[in-house]
């Protein structure tokens, strides 16, 4: 793998990205994707520089869902960017990600356009975002559109796949990253480490989100699997030791890691062909 190069010289395993370095605990809280990353630097640094290698053009990065702006700021810098554009519709969270040096816009994601014209963007991300949406579908159309051909589109979302949700719900149990209330946690085994609803609508598949990216003009370059960190929280110390050690040997398989992060490729347009029922 090419050692990827900064202002400060390569970055290397020895020297990992700045995910979460400079991260503030809001920051955190907010972003599942940073809160693996920092458990495990070793991945954000894989997801960068398979999408430092596959990037043809680095004008304009956009950020959908891009919240504290955090991530946007980073991946600017380390990918040396000229601008990063951020969407969201928190308010608040935009004028943080402003002062951050990111362009905001104050958009509905999961059922408006965005602001752009076609063809402008080198890279478009959204760590996190697809498991608060009922569909999928005006996100995915809206960045294809946005994205030049051959520009890049990294995402990450919650794997319904996971082997706890597989697990849980063999033993009829709510899968964990699954709400159906955002009120109460319920219906999940009591030794799992969970204060609060996630909110998250549903989560999907490795094998459906590859599927429907295609249907959508992406290619899958790359995807990569996020281990769950937060089960140092088990009481139980049986349980918590039985849970990490069977994660540690289960998410190195891709399919079945909590947390799918997919590095994909614009290959056309969307609507050249027709979308089966």
């Amino acid at each position: 793998m090419k050692p990827l190069l900064t202002s400060e010289g390569p970055l290397t395993l020895d020297r990992p990205p700045m995910f979460p370095d400079g991260a503030s605990e809001q920051d955190i809280e907010s972003s599942a994707s940073l809160f693996i990353f920092k458990h495990d630097r070793n991945l954000a640094l894989r997801l960068i520089s398979v999408i430092d290698e596959q990037l043809e053009g680095r004008e304009r990065l956009v950020d959908l869902g891009v919240g504290y702006g955090f991530i946007a700021k980073s991946l600017k810098e380390t990918l040396g960017f000229q601008e990063a554009l951020g969407i969201d519709e928190d308010e608040n969270r935009l004028e943080v990600a402003r002062g951050r040096g990111i362009k905001t816009y104050q958009v509905d994601l999961e059922n408006d356009p965005l602001p752009f014209s076609a063809e402008t963007a080198d890279l478009a991300t959204s760590f996190g975002l697809l498991n608060y949406f009922k569909s999928y579908d005006n996100l995915l159309s809206e960045t294809n559109r946005v994205l030049k051909l051959g520009g890049i589109f990294a995402l990450s979302v919650p794997n319904l796949g996971w082997w706890v949700n597989r697990v849980s719900l063999g033993l009829g149990y709510q899968p964990p990253n699954i709400s159906v209330s955002m009120k109460h946690i319920v219906g999940m085994p009591s030794f799992y480490p969970r204060q609060k609803p996630t909110k998250y609508i549903h989560s999907v598949t490795l094998r459906a989100l590859r599927e429907l990216l295609e249907k959508y003009g992406f290619e899958t370059v790359r995807v990569l699997g996020g281990r769950e960190p937060s089960y140092d929280d088990i009481r139980n110390r049986i349980a918590r030791g039985f849970v990490k050690t069977t994660d540690r040997i289960l998410s190195k398989s891709v399919g079945l890691s909590v947390r799918l992060f997919i590095v994909s490729k614009k290959v056309g347009p969307y609507g050249t062909e027709p979308i089966e029922p």
